[in-house]
């Protein structure tokens, strides 16, 4: 029984979807001291290369011109005035949630396809 599982596991696999990010997402980043800040964030793919411009109130929009997708992950980096930052955004379907690090702080993101 346990082999005729694994076996269609297997077999399985190949068909399973890719995740696809691109596209145009309301999204959320919790803060150190605990607020919840939204933004919005685009994807976008030109052949296998992805870019992301981040949107946030108050704040103008800005692009990051190179991101990595493996697997299911989206990582990138951001530089703004306050530091250096790595964002890892773990995508299902059409929602993703991930985490930002920098500065010696960390937080969770999340966010739902607009």
């Amino acid at each position: 029984m346990v082999f005729a599982s694994a076996i269609a596991v297997l077999l399985a696999a190949p068909f399973a979807q890719a995740v696809d990010p691109a596209g145009r997402w309301d999204c959320s980043a919790n803060t150190p001291n605990g607020e919840q800040v939204p933004f919005q964030m685009t994807v976008s793919r030109q052949g296998g290369q992805f870019s992301v411009a981040l949107k946030a109130p108050d704040r103008p929009e800005f692009t990051v011109p190179e991101a990595t997708l493996e697997g299911d992950t989206l990582t990138f980096k951001v530089t703004v005035s306050e530091g250096n930052f790595t964002i890892r955004l773990r995508f299902s379907q059409d929602a993703f949630e991930g985490e930002w690090r920098g500065n010696e702080e960390s937080g969770r993101m999340k966010g739902k396809r607009g």
